[in-house]
């Protein structure tokens, strides 16, 4: 048996391991990446995520409903539902969550980004 050095293209992150050979030696590199990573999990932290207090301020070109961080110039919209100004007042409340609702973007009017808020949405009807 030989000690390899062996760097996984995927990880940064040399392993040294003892083998008969080089394709035994990548195996089992792979395997005590995997167990590494296994035990990792173990170490993950929940940390509470900030709430973003979010306003109805319009509907863009396209009918989407987009709301306004109150504390920032962060916009969030919903690409599913959409509705005039007017059935936003009517009945936005029953029909829009703040599931239904992605990152748009720094301005009104922007092209949505699609992601998912980096937070916990609060919608404040009003």
């Amino acid at each position: 048996m030989k000690t390899y050095k062996v760097k996984l293209s995927f990880e940064s992150k040399e392993f040294h391991v003892r083998a008969e050979n080089e394709t035994d030696a990548e195996s089992k590199a792979i395997q005590e990446y995997e167990s590494e990573m296994y035990h990792k999990a173990d170490e993950v932290e929940v940390f509470d995520t900030p709430i973003i207090k979010v306003k109805y301020c319009g509907s863009d070109d396209f009918y989407r409903p987009i709301f306004k961080d109150v504390d920032r110039e962060q916009y969030y919209g919903c690409t599913d539902i959409l509705l005039s100004n007017y059935e936003v007042k009517k009945c936005g409340k029953e029909r829009i969550s703040e599931a239904d609702l992605c990152y748009f973007g720094q301005h009104f009017g922007c092209e949505p980004m699609g992601s998912a808020p980096v937070g916990t949405l609060e919608i404040v009807w009003q």
